[in-house]
């Protein structure tokens, strides 16, 4: 699978399905198709509020909204292809809960923090996040690590191989 069929599959084919297999490309691709996008959304943001004296005026702005949104909308086809991942190597998807979960509260944090402008929660929430910001890339390493190797061969509990016999093709060639 590449990457604008990995993509695809993700956002318009399958972006709330957590039944079945996803193979370790349709993964991998999408992943680099979320950092690629929200990355550089961040980076331009970056760039322009450190611009000069206006850019002042850019801190929780418009783009700051739209990185959040983008990225709120990304992380519902990013769990559903997490919990496929998770089947593809023959796990419960419920793995991965606990870091979304994470994920979803420095979001809300976040999206808190942009509209109101009350910078006083990172400030009570900063022990909290830091532990579980430790926690989460500990969890988050492993899932990583985890999601490199290859799937169950053949099928497993949750549906048939999403490589069919194209894995044994490739081993063996």
């Amino acid at each position: 699978m590449g990457f604008i069929e990995a993509v695809k599959t993700c956002l318009i084919e399958k972006p709330v399905t957590m039944q079945g297999r996803a193979p370790r490309s349709e993964y991998w691709w999408y992943f680099l198709f979320q950092m690629i996008l929200v990355g550089g959304m961040s980076a331009y943001n970056y760039a322009a509020m450190t611009a000069g004296p206006e850019a002042a005026a850019l801190q929780g702005g418009p783009l700051s909204l739209a990185i959040l949104a983008v990225g709120t909308v990304l992380i519902i086809p990013a769990w559903s292809v997490s919990v496929r991942r998770m089947h593809d190597r023959g796990r419960s998807g419920l793995w991965i809960a606990p870091l979304f979960l994470y994920n979803i509260v420095t979001s809300l944090m976040q999206i808190y923090i942009q509209t109101t402008g009350d910078f006083s929660l990172m400030l009570d929430g900063a022990v909290v996040l830091g532990i579980g910001g430790m926690i989460f890339g500990l969890g988050a390493l492993v899932m990583i690590v985890y999601f490199m190797f290859r799937g169950t061969p053949g099928p497993n509990a949750y549906g048939p191989d999403p490589l069919g016999a194209q894995a044994d093709a490739e081993i063996f060639a």
